[in-house]
């Protein structure tokens, strides 16, 4: 089983990019704080999304495990 956790940290990426920039989920944390500052803003911080993909398995085979 091969898990690429480049492919998995880029599609949710692109996922949270397209959501940010959807008029439908309009309320984000970044949208609110900005409303109260007075300024109009629609949608995400665009440039403020982080994605970390771990990969965790069990090296049971591994000879040297104690």
């Amino acid at each position: 089983f091969h898990v690429d956790p480049g492919a998995i940290s880029r599609a949710i990426a692109q996922r949270a990019r397209l959501v940010s920039e959807d008029t439908r989920f309009a309320e984000s944390p970044f949208q609110m704080r900005a409303m109260q500052e007075g300024l109009y803003y629609q949608g995400g911080k665009r440039d403020d999304i982080t994605v970390i993909v771990a990969v965790v398995t069990d090296l049971e085979d591994t000879p040297d495990r104690r």
